[in-house]
């Protein structure tokens, strides 16, 4: 059963742009959307919604799983539809990475809100994850 959520957003839109309502499950957790985006270098992510735990933690891991499976390790996460983080979310993020350095690969991660920019930087993510502020400047980095 869903049930409608309406949370606040300082993101890009500003303080006062209201917060579009989504749903969360029984639990209170937002569901994360993942939708792949086949590029040369890498495969993109595109994640919207918030990553929260829960759910979205089977979701994120088995998403990864079944990348490194197909062949897939070199990823870039497209953060600019995600509207919110939390320190679970931040777990599901680290672990993801863990599992593809566990295969040579690496991901990097693009086109963050002023919110979870300032969200990685204290949290220090900025050292174990590659930010960039496009799609194309992530890819154009698997060249150096």
């Amino acid at each position: 059963m869903r049930i409608p959520y309406h949370g606040t957003d300082n993101d890009k839109r500003g303080p006062e742009a209201p917060t579009p309502p989504t749903c969360v499950d029984e639990e209170g957790d937002p569901p994360v959307k993942i939708n792949r985006n086949p590029q040369e270098k890498a495969m993109v992510l595109q994640l919207s919604g918030d990553i929260m735990g829960g759910k979205d933690y089977e979701l994120f891991t088995n998403e990864i799983k079944n990348l490194v499976d197909e062949g897939h390790v070199d990823l870039v996460l497209d953060l600019g539809k995600v509207r919110y983080i939390n320190s679970t979310g931040l777990g599901i993020l680290v672990s993801g990475l863990t599992t593809l350095k566990k295969t040579m690969g690496q991901m990097k991660i693009c086109n963050l809100s002023n919110r979870i920019d300032r969200l990685f930087s204290v949290t220090s993510l900025t050292t174990i994850f590659p930010t960039f502020e496009t799609v194309d400047e992530a890819l154009a980095s698997f060249d150096e």
